[in-house]
């Protein structure tokens, strides 16, 4: 009989719906006006409270900024002139997430892992996959399509689409990557005009602040006392940069005219 072949559809509708919830995503709770979420249901203006859901870009003005919590603790923030897309995030019965991908299209951002497995987090830029490990760590992509990051304490993986990598693992430590190359670059003063959070972190809930982090990149030209041993690898040259045709923020401009570690127009080399 026809209604005995849905039975097993529907036992593993009951088996697999409590363990894994797709329509789970994370909750706005703090906003500076202006910012928007763009998805296939249109355009709509973010507030405190307002859901962000999978498959919706992020995007703010020059002045606007969103705080995002989600359900398994994982906080982001989407800064001032940015654009983010969020791709996928599904939780668990335990409230934590098997799968949880976002892609940064420009601007600048904080990202604090939550409960989920290291394995469930995927964060791509247009130039770089980053790979996670219980960690807290701000990062920018610039219209240049650089890629640059500041940890603040765990580890990263950063690298190319071709599979080239560098891995940050001290505090404070600073890693660039483009379309070509992911190289550890030394933390100097010049990078702090990128990286908001970095110069002060007053206009943040509680939640999203992360002790010592404005220690991380000096404020004159010596490098901070605090960063520790870093890497032997670092370079003072950032990987030349391509265009960013890949984001949906007309409004993001570069940081800085000049590449923060050359002194020179971007893509230039020493």
């Amino acid at each position: 009989m026809r209604w005995l072949s849905l039975v097993p559809i529907a036992l593993l509708a009951l088996m697999t719906g409590p363990a894994l919830a797709a329509a789970e995503t994370g909750k706005a709770v703090g906003v500076d006006p202006d910012a928007a979420a763009k998805g296939q249901g249109g355009d709509r203006t973010l507030l405190v409270g307002s859901d962000v859901a999978v498959g919706e870009t992020v995007i703010t003005d020059r002045r606007g900024q969103v705080q995002i919590l989600f359900e398994d603790q994982t906080r982001l923030v989407v800064g001032p002139s940015s654009s983010l897309l969020i791709e996928k995030y599904l939780l668990r019965g335990d409230q934590t997430a098997s799968k949880f991908a976002i892609t940064a299209l420009s601007g600048t951002f904080r990202f604090v892992t939550g409960k989920s497995p290291k394995t469930a987090y995927e964060i791509k830029t247009p130039t770089a996959t980053i790979g996670v490990r219980g960690t807290a760590f701000d990062f920018t992509v610039d219209q240049m399509n650089l890629t640059t990051l500041v940890l603040f304490h765990g580890s990263v993986l950063i690298c190319t689409s071709g599979g080239a990598c560098t891995t940050l693992n001290t505090r404070c430590q600073v890693g660039a990557a483009d379309l070509m190359q992911s190289v550890a670059i030394r933390p100097l003063a010049s990078l702090r005009s990128q990286f908001p959070y970095i110069r002060s972190q007053n206009g943040l809930m509680s939640a999203f602040r992360v002790d010592q982090a404005t220690s991380c990149l000096p404020i004159s030209s010596e490098p901070p006392e605090a960063v520790g041993g870093g890497s032997n690898n670092e370079t003072d040259a950032t990987p030349t940069p391509t265009p960013n045709t890949n984001t949906n923020n007309t409004n993001n401009t570069p940081p800085s005219p000049n590449n923060p570690i050359t002194g020179g127009p971007p893509g230039s080399t020493p």
